[in-house]
């Protein structure tokens, strides 16, 4: 019986833990045809827990450091591990498209991939 308790312990542990291990990847595409791309992931609970950039043909991803990013998602501050640049990110869920605003100022609108 205690083989059962200790069997039945470790199943809803796994279980609790699966949900949170849940995550979701989001690529967004430059629409200046750049072949610039961030890739966007979140946890079970839908908060952004990694940032990456990169551009089409390249080796990886590259991370960034995540500054700053509001409560609600939709702005982020990074600074990218290969330049040291800082970006601004704004999120428009509801419109699949995200605008980067590069540190000269200029800003680049992405899109969703689907």
């Amino acid at each position: 019986m205690k083989l059962a308790g200790v069997l039945m312990f470790f199943l809803g542990l796994g279980l609790f833990n699966s949900s949170y291990a849940q995550t979701t990847t989001w690529k967004f595409k430059a629409g200046d045809n750049s072949g610039y791309m961030a890739q966007i992931t979140s946890n079970g609970e839908g908060y952004i827990t990694k940032i990456e950039l990169g551009k089409v043909g390249d080796a990886a991803w590259t991370a960034t450091e995540i500054i700053s990013i509001t409560e609600d998602q939709d702005y982020a501050r990074v600074k990218s591990a290969g330049s040291g640049r800082v970006y601004e990110l704004t999120f428009y869920w509801g419109e699949d498209k995200m605008i980067m605003t590069l540190p000269e100022g200029n800003t680049v609108t992405y899109w969703l991939s689907k």
